[in-house]
C-alpha cells in the first residue's frame, strides 16, 4: 500500500512539472512601445523596428503584406488570393497540430519545416511559428482562429536573424 502511495506521488509530480514546463516553452505575446505598430490584417496589428520598409498591409479586394528589413535579411508577406478576391488567411493547419510541416521556399522548393514555437496571450495558444534552420530559412505563423489555426503569415529570413523573427512575430495581436 505503501509503494502504491509513493508511485502515485512521484506520477503526480511529474505530471506537475511536465504541464510547467509546456507552459514555460510558449513565448508571450506582448507590444514592444519602442517600435512602429501597422495594421497586419483586418483586426490584427503588427510591429517592425524602425529599419523595415515596405507597403505592409495593402488591398481593394482584401488584403496583402509584404515587409522587409532594410538589408533584405527578414521578409514577411502574406497573400492569400483568388481569382476574385484576396483573405487575410490561407489554408487550415492539420487539427493534430504536426511537429513538422511541408511547405515550399523562397526559390519554389519543398522545405520540411521541423523547429515549432508557440505564442501565447494570457496562457493561451493564439499562434504557432514553424521554420526550418538552414541558412537561408523560411517560416510560417499559423494564427488561431475560434478552435482553428489558419496560414497566417510567410517569413523568409537568414538563420542569424531569428531572434529578429520572433521578436516581430510576438508583437501580432487582435485589435
Amino acid at each position: 500500500m505503501i509503494s502504491l502511495a509513493i508511485l502515485l506521488t512521484i506520477l503526480t509530480s511529474s505530471c506537475d512539472k511536465e504541464e510547467v514546463l509546456e507552459q514555460s516553452e510558449c513565448i508571450e505575446i506582448f507590444k514592444n512601445s519602442n517600435w512602429t505598430t501597422e495594421e497586419f490584417k483586418s483586426n490584427y496589428e503588427i510591429q517592425f523596428s524602425t529599419n523595415y520598409e515596405g507597403t505592409g498591409m495593402v488591398g481593394f479586394e482584401g488584403n496583402i503584406f509584404n515587409k522587409s528589413r532594410v538589408d533584405k535579411k527578414v521578409e514577411l508577406t502574406y497573400s492569400f488570393c483568388s481569382p476574385i478576391y484576396c483573405s487575410d488567411f490561407g489554408n487550415v493547419l492539420d487539427i493534430s497540430i504536426p511537429d513538422s510541416i511541408m511547405v515550399k521556399d523562397k526559390e519554389n522548393n519543398d522545405v520540411t519545416l521541423d523547429s515549432k514555437k508557440e505564442f501565447c496571450l494570457n496562457g493561451n495558444v493564439n499562434g504557432i511559428l514553424y521554420y526550418n534552420t538552414e541558412i537561408n530559412s523560411t517560416g510560417k505563423y499559423y494564427i488561431k482562429q475560434d478552435s482553428e489555426y489558419l496560414d497566417g503569415l510567410t517569413i523568409y529570413f537568414d538563420n542569424t536573424e531569428y531572434q529578429e523573427v520572433e521578436n516581430i512575430v510576438k508583437t501580432i495581436t487582435e485589435d
